[in-house]
């Protein structure tokens, strides 16, 4: 597979700003981000850009999946009804509330 012109789409704002503008040489994750600068160099094209996790429900759905798997990998040979359902919710745009937590002090 040949792929020129790339787009990544990350709900991580720090991650973001760490490969677009961020020195990252005295970050924890300097050495990491240092390597996803240079496999980008390879193509191109690329579009770096952030979006919230209710903008791509896939990528959170299978995020939180990951944690209850022990076994640190898991291989999805089929999506599940929920993906898949969250796959296509997520191509037609359809737009969902975001949820915050409130603490209360007193």
């Amino acid at each position: 597979m040949q792929i020129s012109n790339l787009e990544v789409e990350s709900g991580s704002a720090v991650l973001i700003n760490l490969l677009q503008n961020y020195d990252s040489e005295y970050h924890p994750l300097g050495t990491i981000v240092t390597n996803c600068r240079s496999m980008l160099q390879h193509f191109a094209s690329v579009h770096v850009k952030h979006v919230h996790r209710e903008r791509n429900m896939v990528a959170d759905l299978l995020a939180k999946n990951s944690t209850l798997n022990a076994q640190g990998i898991c291989y999805l040979y089929e999506p599940s009804a929920i993906v898949t359902e969250a796959l296509l919710d997520d191509i037609v745009g359809v737009a969902r509330c975001r949820s915050f937590r409130t603490s209360s002090t007193g």
